[in-house]
């Protein structure tokens, strides 16, 4: 890269993190072969599954397997009637059986945030069943 370098010409890079092969330490050894080869430009994103793809499909069956799921797919915006009547089938779902919850929120109105987290503190102790989808969708 030095050779590269001394021609004038800068190196950016761009690097994922997230793989089922990346344990604790990637950040430490992304950082110190960032520094360590001069790259003058690096990116670092987190692997991203968009939907319909392969990819996304396989991480899906990877997250849920062995256990059924219930997906919760927000629309627009979350009043008090709707948020109550939801916690108590999440609840209920989640009390009976070992199931995962997925919320999506993609499309959930920003004025809808302070009612989904106090949705959220109400089913706490489930929060290892309640997956949350946040992102937008790239198309």
């Amino acid at each position: 890269m030095r050779t590269i370098y001394s021609y004038g010409i800068d190196i950016t890079a761009g690097f994922i993190v997230g793989f089922n092969s990346d344990d604790k330490t990637i950040f430490d050894r992304q950082y110190e072969f960032i520094v360590s080869s001069g790259i003058a430009m690096a990116m670092v994103g987190l692997l991203y599954a968009a939907p319909k793809t392969p990819l996304h499909e396989r991480l899906r069956l990877k997250l849920f397997k062995d256990r059924p799921h219930v997906w919760i797919d927000l629309k627009q915006s979350l009043d008090e009637k709707l948020s109550n009547a939801l916690a108590r089938i999440i609840h209920k779902t989640l009390k009976q059986n070992r199931e995962a919850v997925v919320i999506d929120c993609r499309q959930l109105a920003e004025s809808s945030s302070a009612r989904l987290a106090l949705l959220l503190r109400q089913l706490q102790r489930y929060r290892e069943q309640i997956h949350i989808c946040v992102t937008q969708p790239l198309y």
